[in-house]
């Protein structure tokens, strides 16, 4: 999952707007969910990387790894571009 619409303070900010979005979605079991994701993080200005085991579990880093950052993205609009269907093939 990539989030372009907004940027977070930090990762745990990112993870529970991600367990609300799910359970909006209708995903009562999004505690369950195993998720990589990627946002840009507004305190360090870098888009970063992280695969959580415990999405619905709120600022709970032991259940995250942080898998990579993407220190050549630095706003949204590059971040949308960088991981657009465009920027793929299969």
């Amino acid at each position: 999952m990539v989030i372009t619409d907004q940027s977070y303070a930090g990762f745990g900010t990112a993870e529970a707007a991600i367990a609300a979005r799910l359970d909006d979605a209708g995903n009562n079991n999004a505690s369950t969910d195993d998720v990589v994701f990627v946002f840009l993080n507004s305190t360090t200005g870098t888009a970063q990387m992280f695969f959580d085991v415990d999405v619905d579990s709120d600022n709970n880093v032991d259940a995250a790894d942080q898998i990579a950052t993407f220190s050549n993205i630095t706003n949204l609009t590059d971040l949308a571009a960088a991981f657009s269907a465009d920027s793929f093939v299969i």
